[in-house]
């Protein structure tokens, strides 16, 4: 692990799902399309009670060359893993719970885990199925 540390800002839905070690996938503004390594390192346990989050400090296991003070970054936690799990782009979703097919019809999906780009379908299409962004 590097001698940066990364604080991060977890909603109180979302909090109960973490625990030191966990790995974590890091984007940074300033190194656009590169994804870094890290791992939790900290959870606070005092929420902040004006934002409704927790503070949980994160530490890179593979960082960048160069890093500076108060950049902004965009952590995302593994809390689970699938194995061959079908996902789509999350901006493919409709109505948070459809897809457009090939023809323009809506069909209905259940979606399962998520996170900022993408949506875990647990049922409604298949690895087949030819899907349209809205």
């Amino acid at each position: 692990r590097t001698e940066f540390e990364i604080d991060l800002q977890v909603d109180e839905y979302d909090i109960a799902k973490l625990e030191v070690g966990q790995p974590i996938h890091i984007t940074m503004d300033s190194h656009r399309g590169k994804v870094f390594q890290g791992e939790v390192i900290r959870i606070d346990p005092l929420m902040d009670p004006r934002s409704r989050t927790f503070n949980v400090v994160a530490g890179f296991t593979e960082a960048p060359e160069v890093v500076y003070p108060n950049l902004t970054v965009e952590a995302n936690i593994v809390t689970g893993r699938k194995e061959e799990a079908i996902t789509v782009p999350a901006a493919y979703l409709v109505n948070g719970t459809q897809v457009i097919g090939e023809n323009g019809e809506r069909i209905d999906v259940e979606v399962g885990l998520r996170d900022l780009q993408r949506v875990e379908v647990v049922a409604g299409i298949d690895t087949s199925t030819v899907i349209l962004k809205p």
